[in-house]
């Protein structure tokens, strides 16, 4: 049963990052056309509609009262609440719990490689704003799960102590 829930944490944990690159990186294209826009698009000559400025994004939704509070609403918060999943179910996937440095650092090598893909594929602009966004809710998502681990102990029932690994 413990292999079949551990199972069911890994395909969870692929099927959220599979729905992360259709949402982030693939949007409205099937798999061909995403190959096919890779060889094909323009890509911007120069990186003007990139940002390499820490907080500059992120100003421009706070301060600019002429973009519409859903969008940014959804900007902010949707890249916060978007990786909170990964906090959640990475550390559930290893025997050895990763640590929060761990964590982190997975979360924003995933965030990371979707802003690579985004400018590569021309499906969007690389954003360090994201990068940072992203990983907070990586963040918050392992700190949520540390709040319920110490109230419903899952990786004790996922990995016991005492395992079956004895030989006779």
């Amino acid at each position: 049963m413990r292999t079949l829930t551990r199972g069911a944490i890994w395909l969870t944990f692929l099927g959220y990052c599979a729905l992360i690159v259709q949402l982030v990186v693939l949007k409205e294209m099937d798999a061909q056309s995403a190959v096919t826009n890779i060889f094909e698009r323009q890509r911007p000559s120069e990186w003007t509609t990139n940002n390499f400025t820490l907080f500059e994004t992120i100003r421009l939704y706070w301060s600019d009262s002429r973009i519409p509070w859903t969008v940014r609403l959804s900007n902010l918060a949707g890249n916060v609440l978007g990786f909170l999943p990964f906090g959640i179910l990475f550390p559930l996937l290893f025997r050895r719990k990763p640590s929060l440095l761990l964590t982190l650092f997975f979360g924003f090598l995933f965030s990371l490689g979707l802003e690579l893909a985004q400018w590569f594929m021309a499906v969007g602009s690389f954003d360090v704003d994201d990068l940072l966004l992203n990983t907070i809710g990586v963040l918050i998502g392992y700190t949520a799960f540390r709040i319920v681990h110490a109230l419903v102990p899952i990786r004790t029932y996922l990995y016991p102590k005492s395992s079956n690994h004895s030989t006779h």
